[in-house]
């Protein structure tokens, strides 16, 4: 029997593929693209590959550097509280594009820092 070990993350800005998680399995977030910018807010959005994950009763869960007002991803729920944003899926994709909203804080300095799932 294999032993247990919980995932690290490594994070480097200068990376496209952004965020990877180690033990077995992975999902990798590319860097956020801002696609609306109100000065006071706007929206950003980035891939997620979910291929490495089991995808049945799966949760993702965001964690941003900042608040955000809202996240989503088309075919999951979302619940956001503060900086975090959790996706489930019944049955999740092998990839999706994850989608956030911010107000008040300059969506050009939005960074994720850590991203976890759990079935």
């Amino acid at each position: 029997m294999k032993r247990y070990e919980r995932p690290t993350i490594l994070i480097d800005a200068n990376v496209a593929e952004g965020i990877y998680m180690a033990s077995g399995s992975s999902v990798t977030a590319s860097d956020l693209t801002v696609t609306q910018d109100w000065k006071t807010g706007g929206i950003a959005t980035c891939n997620v590959d979910l291929s490495g994950l089991n995808p049945n009763k799966l949760t993702i869960t965001f964690t941003f550097n900042a608040n955000v007002a809202d996240g989503w991803i088309d075919g999951g729920t979302q619940t956001v509280n503060g900086s975090t944003v959790s996706i489930y899926f019944y049955s999740a994709p092998s990839s999706a594009t994850l989608s956030v909203r911010t107000e008040g804080v300059d969506i050009n300095k939005l960074q994720i820092v850590n991203i976890s799932s759990s079935n």
